[in-house]
């Protein structure tokens, strides 16, 4: 799939998300000298593990994070927005579509 700027990609996996029930986040951007972004990677706002930087141990915290892989990588390639690679599968429950519109990565979405 091809697309115009990252802002498209962010917004056409927003909307998947959306519609799937899960909460998305902006994982990494590469940028070149100029601070221009040439790689950018969407992911599952569940994905990555939570790493406690406290040392109270008694009081262990709740944390959302399971290890997602869900993710998709998109590169410019000659002016366009190339999407490079695309894993759907997640690791934990999905939400209703119903109740994705509260997740606050889609807030002022609509």
């Amino acid at each position: 799939m091809k697309f115009g700027s990252d802002k498209e990609v962010l917004f056409y996996y927003k909307r998947y998300a959306k519609q799937e029930g899960f909460r998305v986040i902006i994982r990494r951007t590469k940028r070149d000298i100029d601070g221009n972004a040439k790689y950018v990677t969407i992911a599952c706002a569940r994905g990555g593990r939570y790493y406690p930087c406290h040392s109270n141990l008694s009081k262990p915290r709740p944390t959302t994070k399971t290890d997602c892989k869900a993710k998709v990588n998109a590169r410019l390639v000659n002016g366009e927005w190339v999407v490079t690679s695309v894993e759907l599968v997640h690791n934990h429950s999905i939400v209703s579509p119903k109740k994705a519109r509260f997740f606050r990565s889609h807030k002022n979405f609509d």
